[in-house]
């Protein structure tokens, strides 16, 4: 598995990029809660899952070598991940935020006057935690949304891809 992940070189079939996929998706899935434990083990996690991405590069570089494309093409894919994920968490965020804050005056309150603060001398207070609430509200969807798009993009290009005879 460690060659698997951790080196760019070769080609692989449909099947190990299959298991390498599933290990890298369940890792970063089980990294997200972190978050709730302690935001030092979720600070962890976040840097575990943004090195993942050299492990993607590697599985993708050999997946996309075996069907006689460019590894660089990970990237395109990498790009189509980070804006798909990133439209959908901030339109699922908003709402859960918004619903949030509709049942709870202080944090209404707090949004309300964030957007009057004075920019030169913010209450680092109300920002943190407002900011608190965008992450409690984030956490979960953002593991849900990173684990459907990475499935989706990285188990169709490899159903998609045939390896070509060498």
């Amino acid at each position: 598995m460690l060659k698997l992940l951790f080196s760019s070189h070769g080609i692989i079939d449909q099947d190990s990029f299959t298991k390498g996929a599933l290990v890298l998706l369940a890792l970063n899935f089980f990294m997200w809660p972190l978050w709730f434990v302690h935001t030092g083990l979720g600070s962890m996690a976040g840097w575990i899952a943004l090195i993942s991405g050299y492990n993607w590069y590697c599985l993708f570089a050999k997946r996309l070598r075996a069907g006689g494309y460019s590894p660089g093409l990970f990237f395109m894919f990498w790009f189509m991940f980070a804006v798909l994920t990133t439209m959908t968490l901030f339109f699922v965020a908003s709402i859960r935020l918004a619903v949030r804050a509709n049942s709870d005056p202080e944090l209404l309150e707090k949004m309300e006057a964030i957007q009057t603060m004075d920019r030169q001398n913010p209450d680092v207070d109300m920002v943190m935690y407002i900011y608190g609430q965008m992450g409690e509200v984030s956490v979960i969807p953002a593991a849900i949304i990173y684990l459907i798009y990475g499935a989706i993009i990285a188990l169709g290009v490899n159903s998609v891809l045939r390896t070509r005879p060498e």
